[in-house]
């Protein structure tokens, strides 16, 4: 089985460095572009089904990409890291690379930890490892959860610092289960 793992277009948020795991925003032009533009990658591969994250800049970005309008599936372990307090605040300031460290034991106000954003991201994978409905499957989520992908086929940096792996907005990127 063949993954084609997509980040979400741009939002305002990702322009002006503000934390948005939970807040519903949407794409905004650029982004809009550049679902177009992952759209066209997209039309040249023969995809079964479109698992997407529920939150409305994946959702929006899904309705542009999927252009063969396949089956979409919306799970809810797709969503972005819950940044808890951080939500909505200057990621300005805020030591990223030790959020996003997977052996930091800082607590981020509420946020969601990364060995929880693992368990659940890892076990979409696991669930979809084990489907053989499928074989080629186009997903559609954020660039935490891209991150969290990333390792699942790769395994952690050295320094656990995932941020290391950073997609850009409607980056593809494909993985072989």
């Amino acid at each position: 089985m063949n993954l084609y793992v997509i980040r979400h277009g741009q939002i305002d948020n990702n322009v002006n460095r503000i934390i948005a795991s939970f807040t519903e925003v949407d794409l905004n032009e650029i982004g809009i572009e550049q679902a177009k533009e992952a759209s066209k990658e997209l039309n040249n591969i023969d995809y079964d089904v479109v698992f997407c994250s529920p939150q409305k800049r994946t959702r929006t970005t899904m309705k542009i990409v999927n252009v063969k309008n396949k089956k979409v599936i919306y799970d809810n372990r797709l969503k972005e890291r819950n940044a808890g307090k951080l939500e909505g605040k200057s990621a300005i300031g805020i030591d990223l690379d030790d959020y996003w460290n997977f052996y930091s034991v800082n607590i981020y106000e509420s946020a969601e930890s990364l060995d929880s954003l693992f368990k659940r991201v890892y076990d979409f994978i696991d669930e979809l490892k084990n489907n053989d409905e499928y074989k080629n499957v186009v997903i559609v989520t954020h660039d935490g959860v891209c991150r969290t992908i990333h390792c699942y086929f790769n395994g952690l940096p050295k320094n656990g610092n995932i941020r290391l792996y950073k997609y850009n907005n409607c980056e593809i990127r494909k993985y072989t289960i």
